[in-house]
């Protein structure tokens, strides 16, 4: 099958990239930060220029990761929040119309009666998303942990190896409770979607267990004898979130202890620590 991932060099699309690589025919973009030499640059925000690669790529699927996943950065700036995460998904699957093409779309779990912007431009992106007319899938993930290839960006997870390698940030917000986001899961599910063709069907990929950023850091960290302190996340308050109904499909699913022994074992094999 031939595959085009937009956002293949971030966090979550570039781990994406390389589990899918090897199995499908797979094409890649970027905006910014190259992290492998074959992706093509794609501003998601340039109808033109989506219409235009998502022709030349002619893909069976896209599976649509391209975003401003940072609830700060679409807060700060919800113009371009909304041009990025609901217009650039509507370009997206607009392209994908013209070109026949499937979606994935990775959504949030923000998106479910979502109070920030963030949670509102993926509300309004899954909606363009099922517009596409070959069928569509959303994967609605949670906070993410897991290895990836950009170590780079300020996502949860890559903060975490900071302090592994540089002992910074020292304390977690220990207030905020969720259902963590396996990142190996995300992929995994996705080769389920192909394997058994499911479509249009909007899925939970999170662990079905709920902790704080402090938990999830300390646990990690606590094998490699690194140990951090908890503080009560200021500004975020003390909401719980609820654990997403569980499917009734076959996809994967782990326990939280399983996945802080999986990413673990990430750490190790991959040279972070």
């Amino acid at each position: 099958m031939k595959i085009l991932i937009t956002g293949a060099s971030g966090y979550v699309g570039a781990r994406i990239f390389e589990d899918l690589r090897g199995h499908h025919d797979v094409t890649g973009t970027f905006q910014r930060n190259k992290f492998f030499t074959d992706l093509r640059q794609l501003d998601i925000t340039d109808r033109k220029t989506v219409l235009e690669t998502i022709s030349d790529a002619n893909p069976d699927l896209i599976i649509h990761a391209a975003a401003i996943p940072s609830r700060g950065r679409c807060e700060k700036n919800p113009h371009k929040a909304t041009a990025t995460n609901a217009s650039g998904t509507e370009n997206v699957v607009e392209a994908a119309n013209m070109n026949n093409a499937k979606i994935i779309y990775i959504s949030s779990l923000g998106a479910i009666e979502p109070v920030t912007q963030y949670g509102k431009t993926k509300l309004i992106g899954e909606g363009h998303a099922k517009n596409a007319r070959m069928g569509y899938n959303i994967l609605r993930l949670s906070v993410t942990f897991g290895y990836s290839t950009n170590t780079h960006n300020d996502r949860p997870f890559n903060r975490i190896i900071r302090t592994l390698r540089e002992g910074k940030p020292i304390s977690y917000d220990n207030a905020w409770k969720f259902p963590p986001t396996y990142l190996r899961h995300v992929s995994a599910t996705i080769q389920v979607l192909l394997e058994k063709k499911i479509e249009n069907r909007t899925i939970a990929v999170a662990v079905p267990e709920l902790k704080s950023m402090y938990e999830i850091a300390s646990d990690i960290l606590k094998p490699f004898g690194k140990a951090i302190e908890p503080n009560d996340g200021g500004k975020m308050g003390r909401r719980v979130e609820n654990i997403p109904e569980s499917s009734d499909l076959e996809f994967p699913m782990c326990s939280y202890k399983e996945m802080i022994q999986a990413i673990t074992q990430e750490i190790k094999e991959n040279g972070l620590a």
